[in-house]
């Protein structure tokens, strides 16, 4: 080897384990920053290595009494047995009675309306130092870290015999260890960590076994294979990779006895068989079925409608979305076009190579490779239709081949561009712990009260007391929300056995009338961060919108209660655009504040139209008098709407209906008059353009 090919040699596979180790370090980061329980069916990964930590044994199922809290122990258990060995030693006394589930959120309960995707309460108890059960949960994440870095190792090893290029290959792990997707499920609890390994070493032991017929890539490959058996039950899709890999070693070597070959697919299947025919065996004599298909379906709650091309093929499309970008939080929806625009890049070189005939590679390892991807895609498929939303995640034990498609794709651009396509998953990778994870599972905590919000005292609620406030959304149209954000703080413990979970109702009445105009309730901090769970000191901020609606143009007082007196947190405007109809026009302007642009006679009472002509501060009453035939004068004064929408919250070309009921029948009005004064001091508003202070309406 020439020393310019040994520098390219050394360089890439230093490389490569830096690529390792970022992944490791990004897959542990990934796994602090999730809350446990929350990665797909994490908390029943663990419910099977504990029951089996705590000495269970394999359990038997019945279809008609699903043991939903077992439902794992219907997956091989090897996975589960390598997770309870390390939980075994440790105290988890505290599973599950003290995890509890978010009741809120409509997969836990179905119809319920919560919005986080939170799906346990996440207290103290998960918070650093670990201990006890949080302890057990991230030491099995780190397994599963282990696991899905050996993985990668594999990646590594079989994209050097397949591209036949150790910068390529680089690339290739690069693009396989960085998808945003497999370094979140890496730090789960989740037997596709198994998976990914075993499948993966299946593929090398394969590869080499190709290069090299000899006993110990024999024997890998039988081992490899049992172990994948052990690991998931979509796995048995792999049982025609080695009869492949036979038949091709059979085609490249036809002048030596086929026999030779039948008797390594023998050894291969024979050892498969002694390292996992037992579990598939107990199934059949248990159920009847070798994968207990019919026991699995009734844990999971698979079932669905039969689905029609148009659905299979959008669950086609999540399942591209969900293998690069999920976190269990459907942010797919929203990435996956990104990530759509890779892999046509890497299509596009692939046809650029197809063109110049440029390949790299060595073609039976990529076959092995291509072979095993192309069987869990059609496992996949498979199982759309059985159940919705077929995840990314079940292809992952194809890394292999993905990463090497990819290389060879896009490595096929010019670098500049192959560059910034490859840096694009990594740069997600980077992003989303901070950028996406953690904001979606904050608790609702802040170190002080912010400076815009009002500080209150004196409000003490039993261990809780309301510390300050912020009404947002002051002014809104009718049937529009005002979300009012209330800080809260826990003074004293409660008691160890009750978790009672505070909430806080709000009304808004309508000022003077008391009409209701909105109304609604919440739980102090919220459902996912309910009171019980609030450590001493601690500012919890709680969050409500209530939609308000008036019939016309009003005002209400927003009212907090909790268990008690309501406590007023300031006035919200409801606007409801409300034109005046059917008016005997007029132009008659007072102080340049207020314009009667009409009015109109009733039964029993006169309907001024009032412009605003610019906003105003004061409030103003209006004064209606009534000059009787006999020429006594009464009358009929009152704010603008009874006081409903006193004109300091009036805005510039606000126009709005004001009715008086007039004290005499309209038969004996000899007439009528009409001007405002100041509420404070009596002072009546001039006639722009004069001295009068009052004009006549005429019937």
């Amino acid at each position: 080897m020439s020393k310019a090919r040994s520098g390219i040699t050394r360089f890439t596979r230093h490389l490569s384990l830096i690529i390792l180790l970022a992944f490791v370090a990004l897959s542990g980061l990934y796994s602090v920053v999730t809350p446990l329980f929350e990665g797909p069916d994490e908390i029943w990964h663990f419910a099977f290595a504990n029951h089996l930590a705590n000495g269970g044994g394999l359990p038997v199922f019945d279809a008609a009494e699903p043991a939903t809290f077992l439902r794992n122990g219907a997956h091989p258990p090897v996975y589960y047995a390598l997770i309870a060995a390390l939980l075994a030693p440790l105290d988890r006394s505290d599973f599950p009675a003290e995890f509890h589930f978010n009741l809120a959120n409509p997969l836990i309960t179905p119809g319920a309306p919560g919005m986080s995707p939170n799906l346990l309460i996440h207290t103290a108890r998960e918070d650093w130092p670990w201990r006890n059960t949080t302890l057990a949960a991230h030491l099995a994440r780190f397994v599963s870290i282990a696991l899905n870095a050996l993985a990668l190792w594999g990646v590594w090893q079989i994209a050097r015999r397949v591209l036949q290029d150790e910068p390529l290959a680089v690339l290739a792990l690069a693009l396989a260890a960085f998808v945003p997707q497999f370094v979140y499920g890496a730090a789960m609890i989740n037997n596709d960590a198994l998976a990914a390994a075993t499948t993966t070493w299946l593929i090398y032991a394969l590869v080499r076994w190709l290069a090299e017929p000899l006993t110990r890539w024999t024997a890998l490959s039988g081992v490899m294979l049992g172990l994948a058996l052990l690991s998931k039950i979509g796995l048995v899709a792999l049982l025609p990779v080695p009869a492949l890999a036979v038949a091709l070693q059979a085609v490249r070597n036809a002048h030596k006895p086929w026999r030779r070959w039948l008797a390594q697919a023998l050894i291969i299947y024979g050892v498969a068989f002694a390292i996992a025919g037992w579990w598939y065996l107990r199934n059949w004599s248990l159920y009847g079925d070798p994968l207990a298909w019919r026991e699995w379906q009734a844990l999971t709650g698979a079932g669905r409608v039969s689905p029609t091309l148009g659905d299979f093929v959008g669950e086609l499309l999540g399942l591209f979305g969900t293998f690069w970008i999920d976190f269990s939080l459907r942010v797919d929806r929203t990435w996956w076009p990104a990530f759509g625009a890779l892999g046509l890049a890497a299509i596009g070189g692939l046809v650029r190579r197809a063109i110049k005939r440029d390949w790299p590679l060595a073609g039976a390892p990529l076959l092995i490779a291509l072979s095993v991807l192309a069987l869990l895609l059609a496992s996949a498929a498979r199982y759309s239709l059985n159940i919705y939303n077929i995840q990314g995640r079940l292809l992952y034990p194809a890394l292999a081949a993905i990463g090497c498609v990819l290389a060879l794709g896009l490595s096929s651009w010019p670098r500049s561009l192959t560059t910034a396509l490859a840096a694009m998953p990594l740069a997600f990778t980077l992003i989303s712990p901070f950028g996406i994870l953690q904001p979606a599972y904050a608790r609702p905590i802040v170190s002080a009260l912010p400076a815009e919000a009002t500080a209150i005292s004196a409000a003490q609620f039993g261990e809780v007391e309301l510390i300050g406030y912020r009404v947002m959304g002051e002014r809104v149209k009718t049937n529009a929300a005002i979300e009012i954000v209330t800080y809260w703080r826990r003074t004293r413990l409660a008691a160890p056995a009750d978790q009672t979970a505070w909430r806080a109702s709000v009304t808004v009445p309508m000022i003077e009338l008391g009409t209701l105009l909105g109304r609604g309730e919440v739980a102090l901090g919220n459902d996912v961060y309910p009171s019980w769970a609030w450590q001493l000191n601690e500012i919890v901020v709680t969050r409500q919108s209530v939609v308000v609606t008036a019939a016309a143009s009003a005002v209400g007082e927003v009212q907090l209660s909790v268990r008690g007196a309501p406590i007023g947190l300031g006035r919200v405007i409801v606007q409801h655009p409300q034109a005046c109809r059917a008016m005997s026009p007029s132009a008659v302007s007072f102080g340049g504040a207020l314009k009667l642009a009409g009015y109109r006679w009733e039964a029993d009472r006169v309907v001024l139209c009032w412009q605003a002509l610019q906003p105003m501060s004061i409030d103003y009453t209006v004064f209606v008098h009534v000059t009787d035939e006999q020429g006594h004068m009464l009358t009929a004064d009152a704010p603008p709407r009874g006081g409903t929408y006193p004109t300091s919250v009036w805005q510039l070309a606000d126009e709005l209906e004001d009715s008086h009921v007039l004290p005499i029948p309209a038969a004996t009005i000899k007439h009528v008059t009409v001007g405002v004064y100041r509420s404070d001091t009596g002072e009546r508003l001039t006639i722009d353009g004069g001295a009068a202070t009052e004009t006549p309406l005429i019937k």
